[in-house]
């Protein structure tokens, strides 16, 4: 079983995988593993670094694609402390997330 951290954020709790390398964040620019809880809601966040987000937005233009992505947050450069900010600022501005979605019995 994957370990969690758990930090507190306000009335909110950032879970981040326990392992989380810094070495991991650079070369992928981007992560999709962080969860922001507060209560019974769960929100799954997405980081892009600017990097990575040009990438991808480079790769669809030629096709006409867009790009969509729930709760997608965008940091300068990806790293264990930016995740952490932009989650704080996140909370402290109050931004509507969607919330994940859970199944139906």
């Amino acid at each position: 079983m994957e370990q969690i951290e758990r930090i507190p954020i306000g009335a909110h709790t950032l879970e981040l995988p326990a392992d989380l390398s810094e070495y991991y964040l650079d070369a992928k620019g981007y992560f999709s593993a962080g969860v922001l809880v507060k209560g019974d809601e769960r929100y799954r966040l997405n980081f892009y670094d600017r990097y990575r987000l040009n990438q991808t937005l480079d790769g669809l233009a030629p096709l006409g694609r867009a790009f969509f992505e729930e709760n997608l947050v965008i940091v300068a450069e990806l790293s264990r402390s930016t995740i952490i900010s932009a989650v704080h600022e996140l909370v402290r501005q109050r931004i509507q997330l969607t919330p994940e979605h859970t199944p139906t019995k």
